[in-house]
């Protein structure tokens, strides 16, 4: 469980990537004023059994005090992760996609000393951390990793960037920044229009989604995550009355054992 956990909020979820194809691309911010997603969490290694939940609240009426945090974000994303006994919670501010700062509080139920809280900002060329255990202060750190000007995406937010890009312009690298290994990895990133049909638990029913596969770029390579998102055509477009149109929506996320599979969303003006 621990190394899905790490795994997971790692690798999945900015700035501009590195490359994509078809340069030129507009690049739009993709949710709504208000858009809530939720999914139901599922373990493979256990019969498929449902094993947690997941929500993922976006906006970008930010209020005054969301500006007295970062001044410049134009967007507020809230991730709420349970697993078990794991509980994540990550706040992150970002202009349109660009991650510029983000507070996470880690909680394992079953052993305080993991829990932590980090804290970190994205000041132009790097990921500026804090890293806190407050159950075992031996571990706190702090740091800065180089992760450069573009190219560069942090946690759970990857699969919200890679909504605002369309699938044939999908980057098709990026790098993500572990400060608790205090490494900065290059994933690599490519997309196919139309690949499977997906059984959501929402409203939508069974769609033909479009896929994203992202994996490391370098050994160990390891399986890598599939994400599956809603094609962005008038059908699949909501937020009736919002100024930004909510589109391309995550409907399963899978790694390794471990599926996310929608189940609510609610995007409003």
């Amino acid at each position: 469980m621990k190394k899905f956990i790490v795994s997971i909020l790692l690798i999945a979820v900015a700035a501009v990537f590195v490359s994509c194809s078809g340069g030129g691309t507009t690049v739009d911010q993709s949710w709504a004023k208000n858009e809530t997603l939720s999914y139901s969490v599922y373990d493979a290694d256990k019969g498929g059994a449902k094993v947690g939940d997941a929500s993922f609240v976006t906006t970008t009426a930010l209020s005054e005090d969301d500006k007295k945090v970062s001044s410049a974000a134009d967007t507020k994303m809230t991730s709420t992760l349970n697993i078990g006994a794991i509980t994540k919670v990550t706040v992150f501010y970002a202009k349109i996609y660009n991650v510029l700062k983000l507070s996470s509080k880690y909680t394992d139920g079953e052993n305080s000393k993991n829990d932590y809280e980090l804290n970190a900002e994205h000041d132009g060329k790097n990921y500026v951390y804090t890293l806190k255990y407050p159950n075992a202060p031996e571990k706190n750190k702090e740091g800065k990793l180089n992760v450069g000007t573009k190219g560069y995406t942090d946690a759970e937010f990857l699969y919200f960037y890679v909504r605002c890009f369309d699938i044939n312009a999908v980057p098709s690298s990026v790098k993500v920044a572990d400060p608790f290994t205090d490494t900065v990895t290059t994933l690599t990133c490519s997309a196919t229009a139309n690949n499977a049909s997906i059984a959501t638990e929402s409203s939508l029913g069974t769609v033909i989604c479009n896929k994203v596969e992202i994996n490391r770029k370098d050994s160990p390579v390891g399986r890598g995550i599939s994400v599956y998102f809603l094609p962005e055509t008038k059908e699949y477009t909501f937020g009736e009355g919002s100024m930004i149109k909510s589109v391309s929506h995550p409907t399963k996320i899978v790694e390794n054992n471990i599926s996310f599979v929608l189940n609510s969303f609610s995007p409003t003006k």
